[in-house]
């Protein structure tokens, strides 16, 4: 639900949410995400994907390919702007979600040093 602004009577509108098109737009595989805080009090979270060069070669081969790319490319997804309420929103459903899928699954809880393999 979503409340509107006051009417002329000072009583609130709510409204109900309708997902319009969602199961037709696509789903993105991002593995990269970063967050970022905007002087103007939004937050942009950006999501990304990052594709492994092929590599050919020996193991030494390979390593001199890898060094010669200096870098690897994310391809940007997505950048979506939210204000702190829908930053706390966002945070707060991600949780909920994770904790279900962890009880459902039975998997041990994911910590930020997982991130970093």
């Amino acid at each position: 639900m979503v409340d509107d602004e006051k009417g002329a009577d000072g009583e609130r509108v709510r409204l109900r949410l309708a997902w319009v098109d969602f199961e037709e737009a696509d789903v993105l595989s991002a593995n990269q995400i970063v967050s970022q805080f905007l002087e103007e009090g939004l937050f942009v979270v950006s999501f990304g994907m990052v594709t492994p060069p092929f590599l050919t070669g020996s193991a030494d081969e390979r390593k001199e390919q890898a060094e010669a790319l200096g870098f690897l490319p994310v391809r940007t997804l997505a950048r979506i702007a939210l204000t702190p309420l829908g930053m706390r929103a966002m945070i707060d459903t991600l949780q909920a979600n994770l904790e279900k899928y962890e009880q459902r699954f039975q998997a041990q809880p994911l910590n930020r040093e997982d991130l970093e393999e």
